[in-house]
């Protein structure tokens, strides 16, 4: 039996919808993010980037005045899908591969407080 992605899931997840500018080798798209945690994040977009592709991600989280560089890699994409019950939302699940010490800090206590 398949594990559902919910229980491969390592860290808790926050919804959260912030403008994210992902790059990767020059190519730029802005998203909006759907949920974060300290492990990654969920990206909304209709043109998500190819699995296993390396990505330069920043943005800024609510009531922190600093924006965020960090370093990740898609794991999974999906497509939008209208023909169900519910909406399927297209988009990216990266998975945060490097980050500064102070960056990881503070997006593990927004986890915390949002959760």
């Amino acid at each position: 039996m398949e594990e559902s992605l919910v229980e491969k899931r390592k860290q808790p997840r926050v919804p959260i919808v912030v403008r994210v500018i992902a790059n990767s080798s020059g190519v730029m798209q802005t998203c909006l993010s759907n949920d974060i945690s300290l492990g990654g994040m969920f990206l909304e977009t209709k043109e998500p980037f190819e699995v296993g592709e390396l990505l330069s991600l920043e943005f800024s989280l609510p009531d922190i005045s600093r924006m965020f560089n960090v370093k990740a890699k898609v794991i999974r994409t999906v497509e939008e899908e209208l023909d169900r019950r519910e909406i399927i939302i297209a988009g990216m699940g990266v998975s945060f591969i490097e980050f500064d010490q102070e960056s990881k800090g503070l997006i593990k206590d927004f986890v915390e407080k949002t959760d």
